[in-house]
């Protein structure tokens, strides 16, 4: 199989779809809200499609390297959010649905030496 520009554009932009098809079923099938990291990694996805799109019409070099840029824009956001779930690194973001979300999957469970006296 002879791999060209064409043929790799055409794989990187469907591979970035089904990455966002697959993020916002877990949102609007699966009722998983996005923290705000999810969310600013669907950006560069959503601009590797575009880029591939466009490049199937005008084959210009600029926007194979843009695309590589957007894929790895979205893999260092992506390393990141991991090194934050993982509690390898600080967030830079407050507020986000993403601990509410694992408070909720996995609540802490107050044992008798934690409470407070007079708290049920």
């Amino acid at each position: 199989m002879d791999v060209t520009a064409s043929r790799l554009a055409f794989l990187a932009g469907a591979g970035s779809l089904v990455i966002l098809l697959a993020a916002f079923g877990f949102q609007h099938i699966g009722e998983l809200a996005p923290c705000k990291l999810c969310l600013w990694q669907r950006y560069p996805h959503g601009v590797a499609i575009f880029l591939a799109v466009i490049f199937s019409r005008a084959k210009h070099r600029l926007l194979l390297w843009l695309g590589g840029f957007a894929s790895l824009s979205t893999a260092a956001i992506a390393a990141y959010h991991s090194g934050v779930e993982q509690k390898w690194c600080r967030a830079l973001l407050t507020g986000s649905a993403q601990s509410s979300f694992w408070r909720k999957l996995w609540p802490r469970q107050s044992s008798a030496a934690t409470k407070l006296p007079g708290a049920f």
